[in-house]
């Protein structure tokens, strides 16, 4: 019973926050830290994955706005490609937070965009092909130290 009031509950929250999306609204950071969390987690929520999605969807939109598109001029390719800079962004939020919920509340969306562009530039710079992205360790313990290391400059 009480796992289906969370869901219910869960899937009340989603509704406001897709709402409250659909009305212009912008992410709060609440949802940046629910979404770092889920992140960071080996298994996360059906929630979670949730909150995930709509800031990769806020991230995607954001994308779409620097880049002068519409969502129907963009391609699955060109969409899988900005997710995956979306959750290297949040990766690298959630290294420098480190399990720091209150911290990882004060990223915005703003700040979200800035921190993809230094991930794309990052991909660019040092040559990144798909298979070394698709390659966790490399993306932990290369990659995301080296958009770290670029951001704090």
């Amino acid at each position: 019973m009480q796992n289906l009031i969370g869901k219910l509950v869960g899937g009340a929250v989603l509704v406001l926050m897709l709402s409250s999306l659909a009305s212009g609204a912008t992410l709060t950071g609440g949802d940046v830290a629910a979404a770092v969390a889920a992140i960071k987690s080996d298994r996360p929520s059906p929630a979670q994955k949730k909150v995930v999605d709509l800031v990769l969807a806020s991230m995607l939109q954001e994308h779409y706005k620097k880049l002068g598109l519409t969502p129907s001029q963009s391609t699955p390719q060109m969409n899988e490609s900005l997710n995956q800079v979306s959750r290297l962004t949040l990766m690298t939020v959630a290294a420098m937070t480190d399990h720091d919920p209150p911290a990882a509340r004060q990223f915005s969306l703003e700040d979200l965009m800035a921190i993809s562009g230094v991930v794309m530039g990052k991909i660019r710079d040092l040559k990144i092909d798909s298979a070394k992205l698709k390659d966790r360790t490399y993306v932990v313990d290369t990659l995301i130290p080296a958009i770290i290391e670029e951001l704090a400059k």
